[in-house]
C-alpha cells in the first residue's frame, strides 16, 4: 500500500451523462489533510465533472429562476436537482 494511502470510499459526482457513483482510496497529506488523487485527477469541482460544471454555470446564468434551471437541468442529465448550491 503507498504511504498515505488509508482506505476506499464510495462518492457520486454529476457528469455530462448524470450521477456517476465510483470507489476511490483517499490519502493523508503532508498537512495531516484527508485528499483524494482520483477526484483531482479529472478536474472534479464542486461534485461535478468539468463538461457538467460548465453545463451548469451555463443554464444557471441564462435562466429567470432557480426552479427554472433545476427543471431543465434534471431534463438534460436525468439527475434530480432540489436545489442549486455550489460551495468550495
Amino acid at each position: 500500500m503507498p504511504y498515505g494511502r488509508r482506505e476506499e470510499r464510495v462518492t457520486s459526482i454529476l457528469s455530462l451523462v448524470g450521477e456517476v457513483r465510483y470507489k476511490r482510496w483517499y490519502a493523508v497529506n503532508a498537512k495531516g489533510e484527508r485528499e483524494f488523487p482520483a477526484d483531482s485527477a479529472p478536474g472534479i469541482v464542486c461534485g461535478c465533472t468539468p463538461g457538467a460544471a460548465k453545463r451548469l454555470c451555463h443554464i444557471g446564468a441564462r435562466s429567470q429562476s432557480y426552479r427554472e434551471a433545476s427543471e431543465l437541468l434534471s431534463l438534460l442529465s436525468g439527475y434530480q436537482f432540489h436545489q442549486i448550491r455550489f460551495s468550495g
